[in-house]
């Protein structure tokens, strides 16, 4: 789970509540989501974690990448054949959902969901984005920067809008869709996932929602040569030689194991998940120790409280012979790559692939999506 598509939910009761920007939380969501993001969190995420076995992994890779493509088929579409309106559709909660038109005017209250729409689209069909959208923490900033209106945590201000389509992801709560919607909005929950494949599927499926079928074949087809490519780079740079243990580190010791989006990225990047390795499942808050007992060969974290985190966790004194450490093989990359529940972490893997193959891959430029 992304924590930054948690910053904004539909109040669960009364109005005029008062905006709470999304920057000045994101402490808080990071101390209390990540330890909360299991693979039990969203309906439809992946039940069964990836095998705890190097083996089991490594074929798990194997197999993902050979089927990227076809995991996306027919995602959530009730009937395939029907590209007129109206069209119906499965959300996460299994409810059939009713497109009565091509939706003019989206709104998303998520991030990763920002970020798909807005490939699919562009700004021009968003009622509003979030703040979030134009931060730093998104992968978006100049086209969020062109839709005027900021949506907001509040019901009344979000009927204001009049959008013909309301986005959620699968953390949204029945009870508040079911608030809107008995306001008269057309409501879609999707899940947000950690696989390329997953992704893939998403953007079958919210491209036949938007009636952009046609965009969303153009950017799969992107995003798999992305995959495919990378898949190639990896693979003759890492040819005879030893996977590297990762660590994807998070202030107060923070971990991610297996059946989360670090999961994807390390692995697509050739290195080894040292804390599902250790046989830890989702977030995880570790001690020091067991950090330090984990010796990866490389450490991994984005720019949020950095200083804090290097001073803390990285220059204390127990973990000077970690061969991360002691090798200098640690690294940041911007979390817009990392944490984000959307095609863009494939980025986090190609700048990580970078770092884990310097002598191969050290020099090459992998370029941002652009449309």
């Amino acid at each position: 789970m992304n924590v930054l598509d948690a910053w904004t939910r539909l109040p669960t009761g009364g109005r005029g509540r008062r905006r709470r920007p999304a920057v000045l939380i994101l402490p808080f969501l990071l101390i209390l989501i990540l330890a909360a993001c299991s693979p039990g969190s969203n309906t439809s995420s992946t039940s069964t974690p990836p095998s705890s076995t190097d083996a089991g992994r490594e074929e798990a890779a194997q197999e993902d990448a050979a089927q990227d493509a076809p995991a996306a088929k027919q995602a959530g579409i009730v009937d395939p054949d029907n590209h007129g309106w109206p069209r119906a559709v499965r959300d996460a909660f299994g409810d059939i959902v009713e497109i009565p038109a091509k939706p003019e005017r989206v709104l998303t209250l998520s991030l990763g969901l920002d970020e798909v729409v807005m490939a699919l689209t562009g700004p021009e069909r968003f009622a509003a984005i979030s703040d979030i959208a134009r931060s730093g923490y998104s992968n978006i900033v100049t086209q969020a920067e062109q839709v005027p209106a900021t949506v907001i945590n509040d019901l009344e201000y979000i009927l204001g809008l009049a959008p013909d389509i309301l986005l959620l992801d699968g953390m949204a709560q029945p009870e508040l869709v079911a608030q809107a919607r008995d306001a008269g909005l057309t409501v879609f929950i999707t899940d947000l996932h950690d696989t390329v494949g997953d992704h893939l599927a998403n953007i079958q499926l919210i491209a036949y929602i938007l009636g952009e079928e046609e965009a969303g074949a153009v950017l799969m087809e992107k995003v798999q040569q992305r995959v495919d490519a990378l898949a190639a780079l990896v693979e003759e740079a890492s040819a005879g030689q030893q996977k590297p243990r990762v660590v994807h580190l998070a202030p107060n010791l923070y971990v991610p194991g297996s059946a989360t989006t670090s999961e994807e990225f390390i692995t697509r990047a050739g290195g080894i998940n040292a804390v599902s390795e250790a046989g830890l499942v989702s977030w995880q808050q570790i001690s020091l120790e067991k950090l330090v007992e984990m010796a990866p060969e490389v450490i991994v974290h984005d720019e949020y409280d950095a200083d804090r985190l290097r001073s803390d966790i990285l220059e204390h004194p127990a973990m000077a012979d970690v061969p991360a450490v002691r090798d200098g093989r640690i690294y940041e990359i911007p979390s817009r790559y990392l944490t984000t529940l959307s095609f863009w972490n494939i980025r986090g893997a190609e700048e990580l692939a970078r770092h884990l193959w310097p002598e191969a891959l050290g020099s090459v430029i992998f370029e941002d999506f652009d449309w």
